[in-house]
């Protein structure tokens, strides 16, 4: 069977690293062919559809994929869209990327696995990068997190909790540009100035990096830490965030909002609204672990291999 599997072609997008980490886990299924090709333009579309295939899939969102409609996409063979954010009536078979969700179609989240093993050659893309990942001071703990710097990602609520509940703390963030991003440059220019004016303890160091770090790069960021935190606002409609799926991956302590956006995950045990930042990092790791094993690359195969076969 050969399955088309389409994404677009910039990078520095949330949407197309979702897309990429889907494709190199099913790419190992044996049974099932899997063809990855990046298009930015309709033109590029029609090309690469003029092919033998038994199925294709999209990785879809309405502004990465704007050329797509009911009008252009091809109806030779069936059209499977995994949906980020945008409502749809062209695509044979949608597939939820809410794992919990109430979808026919819903799937697994595109995790990581064998970290240790995944970076056992693992060199920072620059200097700077090493350098602020690796920084430390000797019994202080590091909290960390990252995502391109909107006001409700809650980095601000990220440092005034932190500082409630530490004398002595290192905060830091990774706050890319993003290609999708409007004035990116900008927005990172106001979410450091207003990070910089919060009031801190003396013993509170926060660091801010906007490069944007290779997925290497961000899990031996996040694997370094002493506990990774995600404060995003409520946002209710939000689909779901790719973030945790690198933060849980690594297998270090997480603490999270009530986010609409974290309802995959959520648990009072790990939302820091309800309870302390000590008592997630005894208990975050053993919570998680559940959602390791239904994420496994070999569940995602598995899982996609019936949505194929039974809709042949």
């Amino acid at each position: 069977m050969n399955v088309l599997f389409l994404n677009h072609k910039k990078k520095q997008c949330g949407v197309y690293q979702y897309g990429l980490r889907l494709y190199n886990i099913l790419k190992k299924t044996k049974e099932i062919n899997y063809i990855y090709i990046e298009i930015e333009t309709y033109e590029e579309y029609k090309i690469c559809i003029s092919y033998d295939y038994n199925f294709i899939i999209y990785n879809f969102h309405s502004c990465t994929m704007d050329w797509l409609n009911i009008n252009s996409i091809q109806k030779l063979v069936k059209n499977i869209g995994i949906v980020h954010e945008s409502n749809t009536n062209f695509f044979d078979i949608i597939c939820e990327i809410n794992p919990i969700g109430n979808s026919k179609y819903n799937i697994p989240r595109p995790i990581f696995e064998n970290i240790d093993e995944l970076l056992l050659n693992y060199k920072p893309s620059n200097i700077k990068i090493k350098e602020f990942i690796e920084y430390s001071e000797k019994d202080v703990p590091i909290f960390g997190s990252f995502g391109f710097g909107f006001e409700n990602k809650g980095f601000e609520k990220i440092v005034k909790i932190v500082n409630d509940q530490y004398d002595k703390a290192i905060i830091k963030f990774v706050i890319p540009e993003g290609d999708f991003v409007i004035d990116t440059k900008q927005l990172n220019i106001q979410r450091f100035n207003e990070l910089s004016k919060i009031n801190i303890k003396e013993g509170i160091k926060l660091m801010i990096i906007n490069d944007f770090l290779t997925n290497d790069d961000i899990l031996h960021f996040l694997k370094k830490n002493t506990m990774n935190i995600f404060l995003y606002d409520y946002m209710y409609g939000r689909s779901i965030s790719s973030t945790i799926d690198y933060a849980i991956s690594v297998k270090v302590p997480i603490g999270i909002s009530d986010s609409f956006m974290f309802r995959h995950i959520y648990s009072d045990e790990i939302c820091l609204y309800k309870t302390s930042i000590e008592n997630c990092l005894k208990n975050s790791v053993k919570y998680l672990e559940k959602f390791l094993n239904y994420y496994s690359h070999e569940n995602i195969i598995y899982r996609f291999k019936e949505i194929l076969n039974n809709n042949r």
